[in-house]
């Protein structure tokens, strides 16, 4: 039987006024509404899982740096509006304790019923929270992903202006920016290396872009971004 964890009362694991649990390497807490889901079985080999029934909005920490919402199918039916409210309360639980340089971030489920939203969502996330977005094809690859996270808490971070330890070179966070068109990851990567994050590289200027990555993707970039901004 999977260890329960009560996070507001449980002994074992040292918390603080932030909410944010600190767990040990290894451990990862998941909200109760995903038990018995099949990807829990491949999270089990990864992880010691713990559930809680609060907090609704933060469905995974893997770390004790990392806060995790998954935007499901059912987020994204329910509208822009819910789906605003759920980052607005991951982005306030983050800032609560700076102390614990605690990163958010957001998953996208991208299926049939929400590829239509991810621009719109992504933009949300990027520019009003500054939270990275994630897109998976299938909730199965979410063991994968948050083990990636788990080992990203023992590597040092290579970069000074608040990136996220370690990830921001993984693919998955990469595609942020190559979801535009004819983007390679090369040029993504160099476009984060000098700008820092997907949200300045959406703000930047055509001809700061252009810089780094020549006219042609400079203005691809800046078109695709620019006309979804309103």
């Amino acid at each position: 039987m999977e260890p329960e964890l009560r996070v507001k009362s449980a002994a074992a694991f040292k918390s603080d006024d932030s909410s944010v649990v600190t767990l040990p390497f290894g451990h990862c807490i998941v909200h109760e509404k995903w038990r018995g889901q099949n990807f829990i079985e491949g999270l089990r080999k990864e992880f010691q899982v713990h559930y809680k029934e609060d907090m609704d909005f933060l469905d995974f920490q893997p770390s004790s740096q990392d806060i995790i919402a998954l935007l499901s199918e059912s987020d994204i039916a329910q509208g822009e509006d819910n789906v605003r409210k759920k980052l607005a309360r991951l982005y306030k639980l983050s800032i609560k304790n700076p102390s614990k340089n605690v990163q958010p971030t957001a998953i996208y489920h991208t299926t049939e019923l929400t590829k239509p939203y991810f621009y719109s969502i992504q933009t949300l996330c990027v520019l009003d929270f500054s939270i990275p977005i994630i897109p998976i094809d299938r909730l199965d690859q979410i063991p994968q992903l948050l083990d990636r996270f788990k080992v990203a808490t023992k590597l040092k971070n290579p970069f000074k202006s608040g990136r996220p330890s370690g990830l921001m070179a993984d693919t998955e966070i990469l595609s942020a920016l190559m979801t535009v068109p004819r983007l390679n990851q090369n040029i993504a990567r160099k476009l984060l290396d000098r700008f820092g994050t997907v949200k300045a590289v959406i703000g930047a200027k055509e001809a700061d872009l252009a810089q780094v990555v020549g006219p042609k993707s400079a203005k691809r970039v800046h078109e695709f971004f620019n006309r979804r901004i309103r």
